[in-house]
């Protein structure tokens, strides 16, 4: 029974080598292969045989005719040279040189498999094997015109591996497998069954390298930038190539070696570089592009950023103040300059300083006026101009109170009228207008004057009236002083007090007036009733024509 496969490959896990590669010595190429020119030994020598990636060299084979009579020697990694064993499995190595010395015979080919190719061939036999003629009765397995495997038939399960290294077709060929089953009898006729079962038939060592070359990009040459002029864009995946992913499908990444100088950003294919606000220097840019498959391509170049001075900076505050003259006003401000802590700070006017992170200004002349404060860093000058407008308002105070006919530390008569006469004082820097006065006794209000103006730094006396209680005990007179405009400070004093004590009335209490008071209200009587005759006199005979 046979049955028979063939396996097309383009390639098989075998390196040959014919006659026509390596070196030779004292040998000579004729339709065999290479055989010895003379009586002497000669030598065929392969130098640098490489591992396939990832994979292992497994034995060596000697394709030659019948009659060879030759010696192996192998050099493993550069070594010594060592005698090895034809279809002897090899360590494990990275370069193999093969040495062959050719006494007698003809060699055509050296064959280094890789991986130890193996012939696996499982199954099981059943049936009846009493007359079987064990000798006669065999399993093979054929790899071309080559046996590769004979077993004699047993019943039970067989489990065979054998190297193949040397059975396998060279590149591109075909590789025809073949499996036959021989039974052979001694019996008397008597029927017998026997069955063959194969559960695996496989030849394994091959592989498959998949060859995925790292991209290829071009290097950007150094870049040199100017401090706060804006960055540039550079090319960096246009120019790589890669053996299976377009330039726009490859990954890049980048990272500055030196931070707080430049900033880094991809926009499509470049490479955008930016340097950082008020920063300068110089660093490398490390670069990493990488295919779909994992491998990179890496590259760096410098880039210099080159410092150029700013201009300090003057902010934080507004540029319209209010002042009041002759008070000081101290204002925040932010001075700041990126390139240097040694400032020069000015300022236009004597009033005004710079100092402890505030501007302080204590105007000496009252109106707008204009301020100008510069700072510089030895190089570059900034102004501001600042508008400041000063207010020169007055400051009132009562500075004292008298009586005229009357002493307020002695009892008074009941309903007295008592006039008054009190000093209000302008401290300010300013005029002040329309100054009412107010005067009350125990809080009710009596009487209310206003002083028209009174100017920066004067004194004026102003007068009231206000009566004394007609019961018996002690009084408050109250005055106070009001004004539109002002300056009130701990020193001003808008409100006087004055107490006093009420006497017993007597049976003919009534309001007691002073001589002064007496000759103030005739005065008023006469006006009221010469008013009284104007008003109700005889009118003027009119003209018919008027």
């Amino acid at each position: 029974v046979k049955a028979q496969t063939t396996i097309s490959r383009e390639q098989f896990p075998i390196l040959d080598f014919d006659a026509s590669m390596g070196e030779t010595s004292g040998l000579s190429l004729s339709n065999c292969g290479l055989n010895p020119s003379t009586n002497l030994t000669g030598e065929w020598t392969i130098y640098g045989i490489e591992t396939p990636y990832q994979q292992a060299l497994g034995r060596i084979h000697l394709f030659a005719e019948e009659g060879l009579d030759a010696s192996l020697y192998v050099r493993i990694d550069g070594g010594e040279w060592i005698t090895w064993s034809v279809g002897a499995i090899l360590p494990s190595l990275n370069v193999l040189d093969v040495s062959l010395a050719i006494r007698q015979g003809c060699v055509s080919k050296i064959r280094v498999d890789v991986n130890d190719p193996t012939l696996v061939i499982s199954g099981e036999i059943q049936g009846e094997f009493d007359d079987l003629v064990g000798d006669l009765s065999q399993l093979r397995v054929a790899i071309g015109s080559n046996l590769a495997v004979e077993y004699v038939i047993q019943g039970g399960p067989f489990n065979l591996i054998v190297p193949v290294g040397k059975f396998l077709p060279a590149d591109h060929g075909d590789l025809e497998l073949g499996l036959g089953v021989r039974f052979q009898w001694s019996s008397d006729g008597t029927p017998e069954t026997a069955n063959v079962l194969i559960h695996q038939l496989a030849i394994d060592g091959g592989f498959t390298v998949d060859i995925d070359q790292s991209p290829v990009c071009q290097n950007p040459s150094s870049v040199e930038l100017i401090e706060d002029e804006g960055g540039i864009s550079i090319p960096i995946l246009s120019g790589c190539s890669d053996d299976r992913d377009l330039p726009s499908d490859l990954e890049m990444t980048f990272a500055p070696r030196s931070n707080g100088i430049l900033d880094l950003d991809r926009s499509g294919s470049d490479l955008l570089i930016t340097p950082l606000k008020d920063s300068s220097g110089t660093t490398v840019v490390d670069l990493l592009v990488r295919d779909s498959g994992g491998n990179t391509w890496s590259g760096s170049f410098a880039v210099s950023v080159e410092e150029v001075s700013d201009p300090p900076s003057i902010g934080g505050i507004p540029t319209t103040i209010s002042a009041e003259l002759g008070e000081k006003l101290t204002i925040p401000i932010s001075i700041q300059d990126p390139d240097s802590n040694e400032l020069s700070i000015t300022t236009s006017r004597s009033w005004a300083i710079i100092e402890g992170g505030n501007l302080v200004i204590e105007p000496i002349l009252p109106g707008p006026t204009q301020l100008i404060i510069t700072v510089g860093d030895g190089i570059l000058f900034t102004e501001l101009e600042l508008e400041i407008i000063v207010r020169a308002l007055p400051e009132l105070s009562i500075s004292s109170v008298t009586s005229q006919d009357i002493d307020l530390s002695e009892d008074i008569d009941p309903g007295l009228l008592v006039d008054l006469v009190f000093i209000v004082e302008n401290s300010g820097k300013g005029t002040a207008f329309d100054i009412d006065v107010s005067c009350r006794v125990n809080d009710v209000l009596y009487e209310t004057n206003r002083i028209p103006i009174i100017p920066a730094e004067t004194l004026m006396e102003a007068f009231c009236s206000v009566p004394a209680p007609t019961e018996e005990g002690p009084f408050r007179i109250t005055l106070e002083i009001t004004s539109k405009e002002q300056i009130i400070s701990d020193s001003s004093q808008l409100t006087y007090e004055v107490s006093s004590f009420v006497d017993g009335p007597d049976e003919d209490s009534g309001l007691i007036l002073s001589e002064n008071s007496i000759i103030t209200l005739l005065v008023i009587g006469f006006i009221a009733l010469l008013s009284a005759a104007i008003l109700i006199g005889p009118n003027r005979i009119r003209r018919p024509y008027e």
